[in-house]
């Protein structure tokens, strides 16, 4: 403290990487050098520079095991997860297994029939043989089968059908014969020959294999569909193995052919197309074939050493430049840069290939003059206040329309529960009322995801839409299944106030969002579910009545079904046990 001046000053800036004093009455807070807490605990030595806390030398999990991939926990602990790398005990499914089948019986399952070169370099198959070994017991042969896609329109997801093979050839012309040749003759074992007599060159696959057990291109060729005669419990599954595995060049020379990874790969046998471009021994051992070099990758492949380089640098600088030592293995040769500035208003800091980038600030701005948006902690804040027009609340409202003559504008419906102990809205109904002069409805609108994988914010491009989830033929809403029913059915024939229902009949114990309020009244999880779209018959100014979207007459029901109460705060629809 500054005890010489009155008040006292506190020099105390609570920044470690500042050496504070008081001099001439003022308080000086220099930048020093010490040592320091990143907060990573995968860091070590971390120290003051310009004022922050820059990360050190990551901490060093290497158990020197090329039978564990070694990692630093966000605990700071090492973890050493066994791996399948050359060399390293595989899962016992056997050499040859290409899958694992079990469930029900009765139930159908496809098993991919994968093929691949062993390098990217070496010739392609043209032609493939092999034989399907399986147990009859457990499993009956239905037929194999490929997908064919029917092209569409960019941005619309295609349409894929299954189509048998044999009779239909395979999309590469390839034909496919069987011996025996009708599946029902098929008693734990069928040899499959693929073929194409019109296009000798032709090849089967361009996939090739990257690094040992790893391909780059689609492997799969076909799959082969069976229905499980018995219950397989999936700890001992049925397994499906492939033997006298071959390929054909278009040449018609030979193509050894080996299982890795469930995945038939073929190369020419001499070892001239090896991953490296070198050279490989006859009847190899994986000893044969340790080159004593970190920074490869060394495997006895269709009796030919095969040496794939490790690449340690993955582009992306921002966590650390990596390279390798052909003694040691990869490291990190440069660490990544620290970006954070520790403030979470002015947006998050990101790194651009090992350059930093600014954030963007929150975006707080409500479009309300009647609050004051400011940020505290990362979170907006909004702040009643007293501009003029500003004095009369309106109930129910649950947005605010503004804009341009002609302009569509979008109100996203929030729905929460009163708090996290009560029911979860499965339906729900209300009236919803606008001012018919200075806007027209156009209807309700949900973003629907056709990815089956991802969540809509994570959906593949191209994969997810947004539609309409009200009137004739609409689609329901994403992902609980309501529906929205109103009279009329029409939206061009909605007029204010206008009654909707929301349910789902298919599974009435649905929700419609599992979002809530905590005791300080603020909403946890996602409390959005619908968009409503309205045109704007006149131009609207932020604030003004005519722009006011509301909700009345709200009842809702839970899963039981019981009904339960319904009001609006806040521009939320909150839901509460009666």
């Amino acid at each position: 403290e500054c005890l010489n001046v009155q008040p006292a000053l506190d020099c105390d800036d609570d920044n470690a990487c500042t050496d504070d004093s008081c001099s001439g009455g003022a308080c000086q807070n220099d930048n020093n050098s010490a040592g320091c807490n990143d907060g990573d605990a995968c860091s070590i030595d971390d120290s003051c520079s310009g004022g922050v806390c820059v990360a050190g030398d990551p901490k060093d999990c290497d158990d020197d095991d090329i039978c564990t991939d070694d990692a630093c926990g966000a605990d700071g602990l090492c973890d050493y997860t066994p791996s399948n790398a050359p060399g390293c005990t595989s899962p016992p499914t056997g050499d040859n297994v290409f899958c694992e089948v079990s469930g029900p019986a009765g139930v159908e399952v496809l098993c991919p029939i994968q093929m691949a070169r062993a390098t990217e370099n070496g010739p392609g198959p043209a032609a493939a043989q092999f034989d399907v070994l399986y147990d009859p017991n457990d499993l009956t042969v239905l037929g194999m089968v490929a997908e064919t896609c029917l092209p569409l329109p960019p941005g619309v997801p295609p349409v894929c059908i299954e189509v048998p093979v044999p009779p239909a050839s395979l999309s590469t012309g390839h034909s496919v014969l069987l011996n025996p040749a009708n599946y029902g003759d098929w008693d734990g074992f069928g040899k499959v020959l693929l073929a194409n007599p019109s296009d000798a060159s032709a090849l089967l696959t361009e996939a090739f294999q990257t690094t040992p057990g790893t391909f780059s291109g689609d492997t799969l060729v076909m799959s082969l569909k069976l229905e499980i005669n018995t219950p397989i419990d999936a700890g001992a599954p049925s397994l499906l193995t492939f033997d006298n595995t071959l390929g054909s060049t278009a040449d018609a020379n030979d193509l050894p052919a080996v299982v890795v990874n469930q995945v038939i790969v073929m190369g020419e046998e001499d070892g001239g197309e090896t991953g490296s471009e070198e050279g490989g021994t006859n009847g190899c051992t994986p000893a044969d074939c340790d080159d004593g070099n970190a920074c490869t990758t060394d495997v006895c492949q269709l009796d030919a050493c095969l040496y794939f380089t490790i690449e340690c640098n993955d582009g992306d600088n921002c966590n650390g430049v990596e390279n390798c030592d052909v003694d040691t293995g990869c490291f990190v040769e440069d660490p990544p840069p620290a970006c954070d500035d520790g403030d979470d208003c002015n947006g998050v800091e990101t790194c651009d290939n090992g350059v930093c980038v600014e954030g963007l600030p929150v975006p707080c701005d409500d479009g309300d003059p009647c609050t004051d948006d400011g940020c505290a902690g990362g979170d907006c804040e909004y702040t009643p206040n007293d501009a003029p027009g500003c004095d009369v609340a309106v109930e129910g409202v649950v947005c605010s329309l503004s804009g341009s003559s002609g302009e569509t504008v979008s109100c996203f419906l929030q729905l929460a529960r009163a708090s996290e102990d009560s029911s979860e809205p499965s339906g729900i109904q209300f009236n919803l009322s606008w001012s018919e002069l200075a806007v027209k409805i156009d209807n309700f609108y949900d973003a629907i995801c056709f990815d089956f994988i991802n969540s809509f914010e994570n959906c593949t491009p191209g994969l997810g839409f947004v539609l309409a989830v009200a009137g004739p033929g609409a689609q329901s809403l994403y992902p609980s299944g309501h529906t929205i029913s109103t009279v009329p059915s029409d939206p061009a024939q909605w007029s204010s106030p206008q009654g909707f229902l929301m349910t789902n009949v298919s599974n009435p114990q649905a929700i419609l969002t599992a979002a809530y309020l905590d005791a300080a009244g603020e909403v946890v999880g996602d409390s959005e579910f619908v968009e409503i779209r309205f045109l704007l018959n006149e131009s609207v100014l932020p604030g003004d009545a005519n722009g006011h979207v509301i909700i009345t007459d709200v009842s809702a029901s839970n899963a039981i079904p019981i009904g339960i109460n319904g009001d609006v705060l806040d521009g939320v629809i909150i839901v509460s046990d009666p």
